[in-house]
């Protein structure tokens, strides 16, 4: 679940949904979808970096995508493929 804090101590929940999900059960991401960091570009566009496998954690892959803004809070417009495995 997606959460926001002012100081680190007290939560507030934004979402009853996951900010980032798991992909379907044939996808690169099916049995995870985590690990995530926030980047922001010098331009000020913003990107989510994360990791994902489909095999219990045996492989991970990474991909990224652009986060957009409504409202002070992030969405996802998409779930990409992956860039690349490790």
């Amino acid at each position: 679940m997606a959460t926001v804090s002012d100081d680190g101590i007290r939560w507030q929940r934004l979402s009853d949904q996951p900010f980032l999900r798991n992909g379907n059960p044939d996808d690169w991401n099916a049995c995870e979808s985590g690990h995530p960091h926030l980047f922001t570009d010098t331009d000020g566009r913003t990107y989510l970096f994360y990791q994902g496998n489909n095999d219990q954690g045996h492989t991970w892959l990474l991909t990224h995508q652009e986060i957009f803004w409504q409202v002070d809070r992030p969405i996802i417009l998409s779930h990409p493929q992956p860039n690349g495995s490790m």
